[in-house]
């Protein structure tokens, strides 16, 4: 998770800004695909001839698939420009937000985690302030089916909770959590609430 914060496309401006080049930031991987593309959709427009209908059947369509593959790259910058602008310091300078997208391959489908980090700054029953650390993270596996996960933590104290749409997966994540204190205890965290219920969930749709 620390990996692919880092290398998220979120930080790459201030890289740069302090003269040092990231070499696995997502953001600067997608600038230099689109780069490479568009000449190649270019070259592939002034070329085009009509295509033939067997041609078509095998999907040889130079311009339709460098069309698809700049469609698809700048569709993920920009939601990578989305999630820097949710990431940029808000008025309330007791709360800052990070948010970004966590990709993974599921057989032959690529989808993400949506991963928001939260850092808040409270005051305790005491007067004295304390930091909350919150995680969210979203995401949509088959089987399984959508679920959203939030993570806090205060001090050396963690909690979590789990929603998922599905029953059954919510009954699976409920067996699985005697699982998750205990690593939680490894880590030498104190274990608070933690819960699996089965509810709606509000994902907007996004873009491939």
């Amino acid at each position: 998770l620390r990996q692919a914060f880092e290398s998220s496309g979120l930080f790459l401006e201030s890289s740069l800004a302090s003269g040092s080049v990231p070499h696995n930031d997502m953001k600067r991987s997608i600038l230099e695909l689109l780069l490479r593309l568009r000449p190649l959709l270019v070259a592939a427009q002034a070329a085009q001839q009509p295509v033939s209908p067997p041609a078509v059947e095998r999907g040889i369509d130079p311009v339709g698939l460098f069309s698809e593959l700049v469609s698809q790259a700048e569709g993920s910058l920009a939601r990578i420009l989305f999630n820097q602008l949710t990431s940029l310091p808000s008025d309330n300078t007791n709360q800052q937000i990070w948010q970004f997208e966590l990709p993974f391959r599921q057989g032959e489908k690529s989808d993400s985690f949506r991963v928001q980090i939260e850092r808040e700054t409270k005051r305790n029953s005491s007067g004295k302030p304390d930091t909350l650390w919150s995680v969210k993270l979203d995401f949509d596996l088959d089987p399984i089916g959508p679920i959203h996960a939030r993570l806090v933590l205060i001090g050396e104290e963690i909690s979590s909770r789990f929603t998922a749409e599905l029953t059954e997966t919510a009954l699976r994540l409920d067996q699985a959590l005697p699982y998750l204190a205990k690593a939680f205890a490894r880590a030498g965290l104190k274990v608070g609430t933690l819960s699996a219920t089965s509810g709606t969930i509000d994902n907007e749709t996004r873009p491939p």
